[in-house]
């Protein structure tokens, strides 16, 4: 989970394989980002990923909880947005060799971000 403190324009959240090389991009290769403006999109291994189009109720505002759960036993991944599951997609593919790996991203632009600790992460989760 992240805070978002200030500006959230370039900001996306998601997952990446440990693979990945290249994590100077804003859009990195093997990733599946939920972006500041609501917009869900993969890249390389999650290509055929279902986007989502922006939206107006997962846009991130200054003061969001940002939280990604993933569940790898049931190839699915759902976006929190201040404890409120906001978009899941099911039926990842994760059973590619890549995915044994994968990372929580942070990609920032003009965004600064707090990086909460698991235990105050897992209480979120709860309230």
């Amino acid at each position: 989970e992240i805070r978002v403190d200030g500006n959230c324009f370039g900001l996306s959240v998601g997952v990446v394989a440990a693979a990945t090389q290249d994590l100077n991009s804003w859009f990195p290769p093997d990733s599946l980002r939920l972006e500041f403006d609501g917009c869900l999109r993969g890249k390389g291994l999650f290509d055929k990923v279902k986007e989502a189009k922006p939206d107006k109720s997962r846009v991130m505002k200054s003061g969001d909880r940002i939280g990604v759960l993933l569940d790898l036993l049931q190839n699915k991944i759902g976006w929190l947005i201040n404890s409120r599951l906001v978009v899941t997609r099911t039926n990842l593919q994760l059973a590619h060799n890549k995915c044994k790996d994968l990372r929580f991203m942070v990609s920032l632009r003009a965004t600064v971000v707090t990086i909460v600790k698991a235990e105050k992460a897992n209480q979120s989760l709860r309230e």
